[in-house]
């Protein structure tokens, strides 16, 4: 078997197998941060990716928002985590991951982390001071 046909079936396993997995995984992902704003993530065989609204409207990553669409790559980065690891992601360590979203959107990406067993360690380094505040609720 050539290399091209090689790459050829490893191109279909993924569409087949991951790509459908980790559609899903990040749309639940994005739907939690975004309050089911944005419910639906789908992504293209040429990896452009496309969210849904709640009222149907099909946006594509590009023409978002810089918060939203940082919001879409961190539930893409979580869910290809998730899908790989069969649910059991490894420590992870995120720099300033979250600078470019909102207070809201901060607390329910620190609450997806926090709250997920998914998750076994996070370390999170940021210059950001509001964090401080943010993560008392978290020690208590």
């Amino acid at each position: 078997m050539k290399a091209y046909e090689w790459l050829n079936l490893s191109h279909q396993e993924i569409k087949n197998n991951f790509a459908p997995k980790l559609n899903e995984k990040a749309s639940s992902i994005l739907s939690q941060l975004t309050n089911e704003k944005y419910t639906d993530l789908k992504t293209s065989d040429s990896f452009d990716i496309n969210i849904k609204s709640v009222g149907g409207e099909i946006v594509e990553a590009g023409f978002m928002s810089r918060g939203t669409y940082d919001l879409l790559y961190i539930a893409l980065r979580i869910a290809s985590m998730s899908v790989l690891t069969d649910g059991n992601i490894p420590p992870v360590i995120l720099d300033d991951a979250f600078s470019q979203f909102d207070d809201l959107r901060l607390i329910r990406a620190i609450d997806l982390i926090t709250e997920n067993d998914e998750f076994s360690q996070t370390i999170l380094f940021t210059c950001h001071e509001n964090y401080k505040e943010l993560f008392k609720k978290y020690n208590d």
